[in-house]
């Protein structure tokens, strides 16, 4: 038995649908719910029949960059339905699928302003964090040259006080002013009251 001839009338109706909507390469974006609309099937049945095509080698799933699953045709050989004229579809399904790509434009444009204005706030805050960065920069700049006005400062200070305490010790160690004036002065009275007392002992004798 021929194993295309096992696939039932809506699974040759859903392949036979997602090879129209992949004509030049366009994807297939259709969620379940709209695919059960145009096979007649409620949206569990419908996935069900996809995943058994899945499983089966007929249908391929992938998952975007925008997060979306896309369905393709995987090139396994499969009978089309005859006489099913495609561009027939009702229009409502057709307005439900651009409906549902509107959607995801008006979800994609709200996102880019989110992430638009998220961007606006990054670079606000980096212009903010340079700011910062550079007051603070030029508040370690001027304590920086504080502190080496301080260390300067206090150089000085030591050096002032060494030189104090060297000329302090250096007088200390001078002979005391005038000492040997003053002793030689001692020495002359001493010896002016002896040669009085010579002087009056010589007389007392002469008398």
């Amino acid at each position: 038995m021929n194993e295309d001839r096992k696939l039932s009338i809506t699974q040759r109706y859903l392949l036979t649908y997602i090879k129209f909507r992949t004509n030049n390469n366009h994807q297939f974006y259709a969620q379940n719910k709209a695919i059960s609309e145009v096979i007649g099937c409620t949206v569990d049945s419908t996935k069900v029949i996809i995943n058994k095509l899945i499983r089966e080698g007929y249908i391929t799933k992938i998952t975007d960059d925008k997060g979306r699953r896309v369905l393709s045709l995987s090139g396994k050989d499969f009978p089309p339905l005859d006489g099913v004229n495609m561009g027939n579809i009702s229009k409502s399904l057709l307005k439900q699928d651009i409906a549902e790509q509107e959607q995801w434009a008006n979800y994609y444009q709200r996102e880019n302003k989110e992430l638009k204005a998220s961007l606006e706030e990054m670079q606000a805050n980096f212009k903010q964090a340079k700011e910062q960065i550079k007051y603070l920069e030029n508040i370690i700049s001027k304590q920086n040259e504080a502190l080496k006005q301080l260390t300067q400062s206090t150089k000085e200070t030591q050096t002032t006080k060494l030189f104090a305490q060297e000329e302090k010790a250096e007088s200390r160690s001078e002979p005391i002013p005038h000492a040997e004036e003053q002793t030689e002065d001692v020495e002359t009275i001493i010896k002016n009251m002896i040669n009085k007392l010579d002087i009056k002992g010589q007389r007392n004798e002469y008398n």
